[in-house]
């Protein structure tokens, strides 16, 4: 597919980028050297062209630092004041603004407020994807973390995270500092270098889009349950591809079938997630396959409709799971064609641990009158041995003062 190239143009009175059949992207009014345009004209360039232009109008490097010559007021000699240079590599952008284009151009820039994804030059000619978010706390960000978040996402697309920019926000007691000692957010770019032959600026847009969607579920720097669940519910489960299964993850392409063997797999696993610590969340309608010999996220495959299925999959459990898995939530989220059923199960109290199977498998068929207990270890579910079952039995007696009878003597 061909998109539309751009060029520099400038009058008189101002520069702007042309994207050639489609529109201009004017000098912003709020930052030297950066543009600002309306999504529909910015979305249609060459990201190639685009780059192209930005390094014909902004160069490749950064300025050196900047200095100023003045005379002292008390010599009345000549004084040299140094600008520090920027951190930032940035050395121009274009942000984007989500109206149209003849609403954009009947106000100023500056009236506008531009979205959080930007498409920017970086030192060195480098095209990347400006992300900006907020991190509440008062803890520093760790890179590191936030690249991890992102693995998968930079994977799928030939990305990469380029630089990041961490700015503390709080109060400031400007009598002895500039600096924020005790943050209560910060403020946070994340600069994504994106490829850029044959690809619109779409392209990158949706990346970023994609990039911001995962780092602001992100809970201290790594997705959790809750965060994975938040995903999927506003419909963007295609971000979980790439990652694992794990301590708080199970993952099916198919619903739990109807008989019997089926209804005890899903009373395993959810009482095997409601005997861990932190919960967890079974997705159904997502496709898995082994990757370095974890199971992992390969595409979403949503699942044909069927409004009777929570409502059994609520009645199996019942049935089979002792004690009653608390707030725990089934749902089934429309997805395209079809939907992906969503089975959370929070956090459980200490005090219902541990929960109970009713029935055990035997010969290939279920004894009823057995129970068991399943616990999770990392991406697989495991049942309780022997001895950890005596131990559990043992530990509650003593909690009841319980004294077993003793043997009469003869």
């Amino acid at each position: 597919m061909t998109y539309a190239k751009v060029t520099v143009r400038s009058s008189e009175y101002e520069t702007w980028l042309e994207v050639i059949g489609v529109g201009r992207i004017p000098v912003s009014e709020i930052i030297d050297d950066d543009f600002t345009g309306p999504v529909e004209v910015v979305a249609k360039a060459s990201l190639t062209s685009l780059r192209a232009a930005l390094i014909a109008y902004a160069g490749t490097e950064s300025p050196p630092p900047r200095s100023i010559t003045i005379d002292d007021p008390k010599t009345g000699k000549p004084s040299v004041i140094w600008f520090p240079q920027s951190s930032s590599p940035e050395r121009c952008a274009v942000e984007v603004v989500d109206v149209p284009t003849n609403k954009f151009f009947e106000r100023k820039t500056y009236e506008f407020l531009p979205e959080p994804v930007a498409i920017t030059l970086l030192d060195g000619g480098v095209l990347a994807v400006r992300v900006g978010f907020v991190l509440e706390g008062e803890e520093e960000p760790e890179p590191e973390l936030l690249t991890a978040v992102l693995g998968p996402l930079l994977r799928q697309t030939k990305s990469a995270v380029a630089h990041f920019d961490l700015e503390a926000q709080g109060e400031v007691d400007y009598r002895r500092t500039s600096d924020v000692h005790h943050p209560d957010f910060w403020n946070v770019h994340v600069y994504i270098s994106v490829p850029t032959r044959g690809r619109s600026a779409e392209s990158a847009l949706s990346i970023g889009s994609d990039a911001l969607a995962l780092l602001e579920a992100a809970e201290n720097g790594s997705l959790t349950r809750r965060t994975a669940d938040v995903l999927v519910q506003s419909g963007r489960a295609e971000l979980l591809v790439g990652q694992p299964e794990g301590a708080w993850l199970e993952c099916k392409e198919q619903p739990y079938g109807a008989d019997e063997r089926a209804q005890y797999e899903l009373a395993k696993d959810v009482s095997s997630f409601a005997n861990s610590a932190g919960g967890g969340l079974i997705l159904i309608g997502l496709r898995t396959r082994k990757v370095r010999g974890t199971d992992t996220i390969t595409a979403v495959s949503p699942v044909p409709a069927d409004d009777r299925r929570v409502d059994r999959y609520r009645k199996w459990l019942a049935r089979r799971v002792h004690p009653r898995v608390v707030d725990l939530a089934i749902r089934e989220i429309d997805y395209g064609r079809g939907r992906i059923l969503v089975i959370s199960v929070p956090p459980q109290p200490k005090a219902l641990q541990p929960f109970f199977v009713r029935g055990a498998f035997r010969d290939g068929k279920i004894a009823g009158s057995n129970i068991a207990i399943f616990i999770r270890s990392g991406d697989a579910v495991v049942t309780t041995s022997v001895e950890e079952f005596h131990a559990l039995v043992v530990a509650g007696r003593a909690a009841l003062g319980y004294m077993p009878p003793t043997e009469s003597g003869g």
